[in-house]
């Protein structure tokens, strides 16, 4: 039944457009009246013709993070061996090299 009206709608709006200008005796505003009337009949059921989609698995909120827990086991101690840098010497203004020993990181 929407579709028939919203045909019959068109149909007439279409209708006012293609009148020629002597029909409407230099009144405009009832066409402009009808084409405001038509948009606010129209747009709404082609705004809403998609049916949403349908959602077959559950949504479930995602797991809270792990908490801290000071009874976990420590992380793993790990070696890392000495290796050189760069640092800027800003009184001297040059780059100078310096050697970090290696070291225990956890």
């Amino acid at each position: 039944m929407k579709k028939i009206i919203i045909i019959a709608l068109a149909v007439l709006f279409l209708a006012t457009i293609t009148q020629p200008a002597e029909a409407r005796h230099g009144h405009g505003g009832g066409a402009f009246l009808l084409g405001l009337g038509l948009g606010v009949l129209l747009v709404p059921p082609l705004i809403h013709a998609t049916q949403p989609p349908v959602v077959y698995e559950p949504h479930y909120p995602a797991p809270p993070p792990e908490a801290y827990s000071p009874y976990q086991p420590p992380a793993e101690r790990a070696w890392v061996p000495g290796y050189w840098v760069k640092r800027w010497n800003p009184y001297y203004r040059v780059w100078e090299k310096f050697w970090v020993p290696g070291h225990w990181s956890y």
